[in-house]
Protein backbone atom coordinates (compact mmCIF):
# COMPACT_ATOMS: atom_id res chain seq x y z
CA UNK A 1 0.00 0.00 0.00
CA UNK A 2 1.12 3.25 -0.91
CA UNK A 3 0.59 5.18 2.69
CA UNK A 4 2.35 2.03 4.30
CA UNK A 5 5.50 2.10 2.08
CA UNK A 6 5.33 5.72 2.81
CA UNK A 7 5.96 5.14 6.14
CA UNK A 8 9.23 3.17 5.62
CA UNK A 9 10.57 5.64 3.45
CA UNK A 10 11.49 6.99 7.39
CA UNK A 11 11.11 3.92 9.22
CA UNK A 12 14.82 3.58 9.07
CA UNK A 13 16.39 5.70 11.51
CA UNK A 14 18.14 6.08 15.26
CA UNK A 15 17.21 8.37 18.22
CA UNK A 16 20.32 10.40 19.43
CA UNK A 17 19.27 11.16 22.68
CA UNK A 18 22.41 13.79 23.51
CA UNK A 19 21.07 16.13 21.12
CA UNK A 20 17.35 15.31 21.64
CA UNK A 21 16.30 14.78 17.74
CA UNK A 22 16.07 11.62 15.97
CA UNK A 23 18.08 11.53 13.00
CA UNK A 24 16.99 10.32 9.73
CA UNK A 25 19.34 7.67 7.91
CA UNK A 26 19.27 7.74 4.54
CA UNK A 27 17.01 4.93 2.48
CA UNK A 28 17.22 3.01 -0.73
CA UNK A 29 13.29 2.36 -0.98
CA UNK A 30 12.71 3.93 -4.59
CA UNK A 31 9.10 5.35 -5.43
CA UNK A 32 8.53 3.17 -7.93
CA UNK A 33 8.28 0.43 -5.42
CA UNK A 34 5.60 1.75 -3.31
CA UNK A 35 4.07 -1.65 -2.51
CA UNK A 36 3.87 -4.30 0.35
CA UNK A 37 7.27 -5.70 -0.74
CA UNK A 38 8.81 -2.94 1.16
CA UNK A 39 7.64 -4.21 4.60
CA UNK A 40 10.27 -5.89 5.72
CA UNK A 41 12.23 -2.78 6.12
CA UNK A 42 10.67 -2.65 9.77
CA UNK A 43 11.36 -6.06 10.60
CA UNK A 44 14.82 -5.69 10.09
CA UNK A 45 14.82 -2.86 12.27
CA UNK A 46 12.77 -4.97 15.14
CA UNK A 47 15.56 -7.83 14.46
CA UNK A 48 18.57 -5.73 14.11
CA UNK A 49 21.81 -4.18 16.69
CA UNK A 50 19.08 -1.97 18.34
CA UNK A 51 18.19 -3.93 21.35
CA UNK A 52 14.93 -5.26 20.30
CA UNK A 53 14.52 -9.06 20.75
CA UNK A 54 13.88 -11.06 17.56
CA UNK A 55 10.23 -11.74 17.10
CA UNK A 56 8.90 -15.54 16.96
CA UNK A 57 5.58 -15.81 14.83
CA UNK A 58 2.19 -16.90 16.44
CA UNK A 59 1.90 -19.89 14.01
CA UNK A 60 5.51 -21.36 12.50
CA UNK A 61 5.12 -19.84 8.81
CA UNK A 62 6.49 -23.59 6.76
CA UNK A 63 4.53 -23.36 3.51
CA UNK A 64 5.15 -27.12 3.13
CA UNK A 65 3.18 -27.82 6.46
CA UNK A 66 -0.09 -25.60 5.70
CA UNK A 67 -3.56 -27.45 6.72
CA UNK A 68 -1.11 -29.53 9.08
CA UNK A 69 -0.56 -29.61 12.23
CA UNK A 70 1.63 -26.29 13.39
CA UNK A 71 2.60 -25.36 16.68
CA UNK A 72 1.59 -22.05 18.26
CA UNK A 73 3.62 -19.50 19.89
CA UNK A 74 2.02 -18.41 22.66
CA UNK A 75 4.99 -15.81 23.94
CA UNK A 76 3.91 -13.83 20.75
CA UNK A 77 0.30 -12.99 21.74
CA UNK A 78 2.03 -11.07 25.05
CA UNK A 79 4.62 -9.58 22.66
CA UNK A 80 1.80 -8.36 20.32
CA UNK A 81 -0.30 -6.90 23.14
CA UNK A 82 2.63 -4.83 24.94
CA UNK A 83 3.43 -3.63 21.10
CA UNK A 84 -0.16 -1.95 20.69
CA UNK A 85 -0.25 -1.20 24.41
CA UNK A 86 2.61 0.93 23.99
CA UNK A 87 1.10 3.23 21.40
CA UNK A 88 -2.19 3.42 23.07
CA UNK A 89 -0.79 5.20 26.07
CA UNK A 90 1.07 7.39 23.83
CA UNK A 91 0.19 11.01 25.09
CA UNK A 92 -1.98 12.75 22.51
CA UNK A 93 0.35 15.32 21.52
CA UNK A 94 3.51 13.11 21.33
CA UNK A 95 6.17 13.48 18.97
CA UNK A 96 6.05 11.83 15.59
CA UNK A 97 9.51 10.04 16.05
CA UNK A 98 8.26 8.88 19.73
CA UNK A 99 5.10 7.02 18.06
CA UNK A 100 7.69 5.57 15.17
CA UNK A 101 10.10 3.99 17.86
CA UNK A 102 6.80 1.97 19.25
CA UNK A 103 5.47 1.35 15.79
CA UNK A 104 8.77 -0.61 14.83
CA UNK A 105 7.70 -3.31 17.56
CA UNK A 106 3.66 -2.96 16.37
CA UNK A 107 4.24 -3.57 13.07
CA UNK A 108 6.39 -6.53 13.40
CA UNK A 109 3.99 -8.53 15.65
CA UNK A 110 0.81 -7.43 13.28
CA UNK A 111 2.74 -8.83 10.42
CA UNK A 112 3.23 -11.95 12.52
CA UNK A 113 -0.27 -12.17 13.53
CA UNK A 114 -1.44 -12.07 10.14
CA UNK A 115 -0.53 -15.62 9.89
CA UNK A 116 -2.58 -16.45 12.43
CA UNK A 117 -6.28 -18.53 11.30
CA UNK A 118 -8.59 -15.33 12.48
CA UNK A 119 -9.62 -13.63 9.60
CA UNK A 120 -12.03 -10.91 11.29
CA UNK A 121 -9.00 -10.09 13.87
CA UNK A 122 -6.70 -9.87 11.04
CA UNK A 123 -8.61 -7.59 9.29
CA UNK A 124 -8.67 -5.83 12.16
CA UNK A 125 -5.13 -5.60 12.57
CA UNK A 126 -4.83 -4.53 9.00
CA UNK A 127 -7.04 -1.22 10.11
CA UNK A 128 -4.42 -0.54 12.68
CA UNK A 129 -2.20 -0.55 10.04
CA UNK A 130 -3.81 1.36 7.66
CA UNK A 131 -4.46 4.48 10.33
CA UNK A 132 -0.48 4.53 11.04
CA UNK A 133 -0.53 5.05 7.41
CA UNK A 134 -2.33 7.54 7.31
CA UNK A 135 -1.32 9.58 10.33
CA UNK A 136 2.17 9.48 8.31
CA UNK A 137 0.62 10.71 5.38
CA UNK A 138 -0.58 13.51 6.97
CA UNK A 139 2.84 14.70 8.43
CA UNK A 140 4.59 14.41 5.27
CA UNK A 141 5.99 17.06 3.47
CA UNK A 142 4.74 17.10 0.43
CA UNK A 143 6.86 19.60 -1.55
CA UNK A 144 10.11 18.78 -0.36
CA UNK A 145 12.41 16.84 -2.96
CA UNK A 146 15.01 15.74 -0.10
CA UNK A 147 13.18 12.20 1.53
CA UNK A 148 15.32 12.28 4.61
CA UNK A 149 13.65 15.83 5.10
CA UNK A 150 9.59 15.25 4.46
CA UNK A 151 9.68 14.59 7.88
CA UNK A 152 10.12 16.17 11.04
CA UNK A 153 10.51 13.70 13.65
CA UNK A 154 10.15 16.57 16.51
CA UNK A 155 6.84 17.30 15.23
CA UNK A 156 3.36 17.07 17.75
CA UNK A 157 1.30 14.36 16.18
CA UNK A 158 -2.38 16.04 15.68
CA UNK A 159 -4.58 14.59 18.69
CA UNK A 160 -7.02 13.92 16.23
CA UNK A 161 -5.36 11.51 13.69
CA UNK A 162 -3.38 9.66 16.90
CA UNK A 163 -6.64 9.41 18.56
CA UNK A 164 -7.72 7.70 15.26
CA UNK A 165 -4.90 5.01 15.72
CA UNK A 166 -5.97 4.68 19.50
CA UNK A 167 -9.45 3.91 18.03
CA UNK A 168 -8.49 1.10 15.63
CA UNK A 169 -6.18 -0.39 18.45
CA UNK A 170 -9.32 -0.51 20.58
CA UNK A 171 -11.55 -2.20 17.61
CA UNK A 172 -8.91 -4.93 17.21
CA UNK A 173 -8.82 -5.66 21.06
CA UNK A 174 -12.87 -6.33 21.20
CA UNK A 175 -12.81 -8.49 17.71
CA UNK A 176 -9.50 -10.42 19.16
CA UNK A 177 -11.53 -10.98 22.28
CA UNK A 178 -14.63 -12.11 20.96
CA UNK A 179 -12.80 -14.31 18.08
CA UNK A 180 -10.09 -15.72 19.68
CA UNK A 181 -11.96 -17.97 22.08
CA UNK A 182 -12.67 -20.20 18.56
CA UNK A 183 -9.57 -21.03 18.07
CA UNK A 184 -8.23 -24.48 17.30
CA UNK A 185 -5.43 -24.30 20.57
CA UNK A 186 -5.45 -26.84 22.65
CA UNK A 187 -2.58 -28.42 25.71
CA UNK A 188 -1.40 -31.56 25.05
CA UNK A 189 -0.33 -33.41 28.55
CA UNK A 190 3.47 -34.83 27.85
CA UNK A 191 2.48 -38.73 27.86
CA UNK A 192 5.18 -40.63 30.47
CA UNK A 193 8.75 -39.67 29.71
CA UNK A 194 7.71 -38.10 26.18
CA UNK A 195 7.16 -34.68 25.49
CA UNK A 196 4.50 -33.75 23.28
CA UNK A 197 6.51 -32.20 20.63
CA UNK A 198 8.93 -35.30 20.78
CA UNK A 199 5.75 -37.79 20.15
CA UNK A 200 4.37 -35.82 17.63
CA UNK A 201 7.55 -34.13 15.14
CA UNK A 202 10.27 -37.08 16.42
CA UNK A 203 8.72 -40.77 17.33
CA UNK A 204 10.78 -42.50 15.64
CA UNK A 205 13.65 -41.75 17.51
CA UNK A 206 12.87 -43.68 20.11
CA UNK A 207 14.52 -46.20 18.51
CA UNK A 208 18.57 -46.69 18.98
CA UNK A 209 19.40 -47.03 14.64
CA UNK A 210 16.22 -45.84 13.53
CA UNK A 211 18.13 -44.32 10.06
CA UNK A 212 18.18 -47.67 9.32
CA UNK A 213 14.60 -48.54 8.98
CA UNK A 214 12.76 -49.14 5.81
CA UNK A 215 10.92 -45.46 5.23
CA UNK A 216 7.47 -47.10 5.70
CA UNK A 217 8.52 -48.26 8.71
CA UNK A 218 9.36 -45.04 10.11
CA UNK A 219 6.43 -43.33 8.77
CA UNK A 220 4.76 -46.12 10.86
CA UNK A 221 6.37 -45.55 14.01
CA UNK A 222 5.64 -41.79 13.41
CA UNK A 223 1.69 -42.27 13.38
CA UNK A 224 2.23 -43.66 15.86
CA UNK A 225 3.81 -41.44 18.56
CA UNK A 226 1.23 -38.54 16.99
CA UNK A 227 -1.44 -41.35 17.86
CA UNK A 228 0.02 -41.72 21.76
CA UNK A 229 -0.09 -37.78 21.86
CA UNK A 230 -3.86 -37.03 21.17
CA UNK A 231 -4.94 -40.08 23.23
CA UNK A 232 -5.52 -42.50 20.25
CA UNK A 233 -4.39 -45.60 21.93
CA UNK A 234 -5.98 -48.30 19.68
CA UNK A 235 -4.66 -46.79 16.59
CA UNK A 236 -1.45 -46.16 18.77
CA UNK A 237 -1.27 -50.12 19.27
CA UNK A 238 -2.02 -50.72 15.51
CA UNK A 239 0.61 -48.01 13.88
CA UNK A 240 3.06 -50.25 16.12
CA UNK A 241 2.38 -53.63 15.42
CA UNK A 242 2.22 -52.24 11.80
CA UNK A 243 5.58 -50.62 11.61
CA UNK A 244 6.83 -54.56 13.22
CA UNK A 245 5.37 -56.46 10.32
CA UNK A 246 6.96 -54.11 7.79
CA UNK A 247 10.38 -54.73 9.38
CA UNK A 248 9.78 -58.40 10.03
CA UNK A 249 8.85 -58.76 6.00
CA UNK A 250 12.07 -56.53 5.36
CA UNK A 251 14.29 -59.19 7.00
CA UNK A 252 12.40 -61.92 5.65
CA UNK A 253 13.15 -60.65 2.27
CA UNK A 254 16.47 -59.18 2.00
CA UNK A 255 18.55 -61.32 4.49
CA UNK A 256 16.84 -64.50 4.26
CA UNK A 257 15.44 -64.03 0.54
CA UNK A 258 12.39 -65.33 1.46
CA UNK A 259 8.80 -64.19 0.18
CA UNK A 260 5.33 -64.66 1.88
CA UNK A 261 2.45 -64.78 0.02
CA UNK A 262 0.07 -61.67 0.57
CA UNK A 263 -2.40 -63.71 1.14
CA UNK A 264 -0.47 -65.81 4.42
CA UNK A 265 1.10 -62.98 6.17
CA UNK A 266 0.78 -63.12 9.78
CA UNK A 267 3.41 -63.34 12.24
CA UNK A 268 2.52 -67.26 12.53
CA UNK A 269 3.90 -67.53 9.29
CA UNK A 270 6.93 -65.21 10.00
CA UNK A 271 8.05 -66.86 12.80
CA UNK A 272 7.70 -70.63 11.26
CA UNK A 273 9.62 -68.90 8.36
CA UNK A 274 12.53 -67.52 9.97
CA UNK A 275 12.67 -70.73 12.77
CA UNK A 276 12.65 -73.10 9.75
CA UNK A 277 15.74 -70.95 8.47
CA UNK A 278 17.67 -71.39 11.33
CA UNK A 279 16.93 -67.46 13.06
CA UNK A 280 18.59 -67.44 16.77
CA UNK A 281 16.31 -68.30 19.57
CA UNK A 282 16.59 -65.00 21.27
CA UNK A 283 15.55 -63.28 18.27
CA UNK A 284 12.43 -66.02 18.16
CA UNK A 285 11.61 -65.39 21.56
CA UNK A 286 10.75 -61.72 20.96
CA UNK A 287 8.82 -62.59 17.60
CA UNK A 288 6.71 -64.87 19.57
CA UNK A 289 5.37 -62.21 21.62
CA UNK A 290 4.26 -60.88 18.75
CA UNK A 291 2.02 -63.70 17.65
CA UNK A 292 0.52 -63.77 21.12
CA UNK A 293 -0.32 -59.77 20.34
CA UNK A 294 -1.77 -60.36 17.49
CA UNK A 295 -3.72 -63.23 18.14
CA UNK A 296 -5.26 -61.80 21.10
CA UNK A 297 -8.75 -60.04 20.56
CA UNK A 298 -7.45 -56.64 21.98
CA UNK A 299 -5.53 -56.45 18.81
CA UNK A 300 -8.89 -56.47 16.84
CA UNK A 301 -11.95 -54.27 16.16
CA UNK A 302 -13.71 -55.57 19.09
CA UNK A 303 -11.98 -53.59 22.01
CA UNK A 304 -10.93 -49.62 22.52
CA UNK A 305 -7.41 -50.21 23.95
CA UNK A 306 -6.36 -48.48 27.13
CA UNK A 307 -3.25 -46.06 27.38
CA UNK A 308 -1.67 -49.06 29.38
CA UNK A 309 -2.83 -51.74 27.17
CA UNK A 310 -1.68 -49.83 24.05
CA UNK A 311 1.76 -49.14 25.36
CA UNK A 312 2.51 -52.30 26.53
CA UNK A 313 1.76 -53.81 22.54
CA UNK A 314 3.76 -50.38 21.45
CA UNK A 315 6.46 -52.27 23.86
CA UNK A 316 6.44 -55.73 22.07
CA UNK A 317 6.22 -54.26 19.02
CA UNK A 318 9.66 -52.10 19.68
CA UNK A 319 11.45 -55.37 21.00
CA UNK A 320 10.72 -57.04 18.33
CA UNK A 321 11.64 -54.14 15.84
CA UNK A 322 15.11 -53.77 18.18
CA UNK A 323 15.55 -57.81 18.40
CA UNK A 324 15.24 -57.86 14.48
CA UNK A 325 18.14 -54.84 13.47
CA UNK A 326 20.27 -56.36 15.96
CA UNK A 327 19.65 -59.93 13.99
CA UNK A 328 20.55 -57.78 10.82
CA UNK A 329 23.71 -56.06 11.84
CA UNK A 330 25.12 -60.00 13.04
CA UNK A 331 24.27 -61.12 9.88
CA UNK A 332 26.01 -58.72 7.92
CA UNK A 333 28.93 -59.36 10.14
CA UNK A 334 28.95 -62.28 8.90
CA UNK A 335 28.20 -62.84 5.50
CA UNK A 336 29.21 -59.52 3.10
CA UNK A 337 26.93 -60.89 0.57
CA UNK A 338 24.18 -60.11 2.42
CA UNK A 339 22.99 -56.45 1.14
CA UNK A 340 22.65 -54.00 3.73
CA UNK A 341 18.93 -52.74 5.25
CA UNK A 342 18.79 -49.20 3.91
Amino acid sequence: MEELTSALFFGQFCCNRQSGRFLQQSSDVSDDHQNDAELPNLSSIANGPNGFAPWRPFIFGDPSRRGQLEPVDQYSWYRLSKALTTIAQLPNESQLGTLMMAWIQAYTALEEFAQSPLPLSTAAAKEIQNNFANLVRAHRRKNEPDESKQLDWNEKIQPWSLGGLKKAIADFETVLARESPGMPVFFVPKKGIYSTADLIERAEQDFAGYKLLPRNALEEIQQAGRCLAFDLFTAHAIHSMRAAEIVVIDLLCKYYNLTIPTSQRNWGAYVAALKTHGAPPDLLSFLYEVVRVERNESIHPTKLMTEIEAQRIYTIAKGAIMAIMEHQETLKAYDPLIPKAP
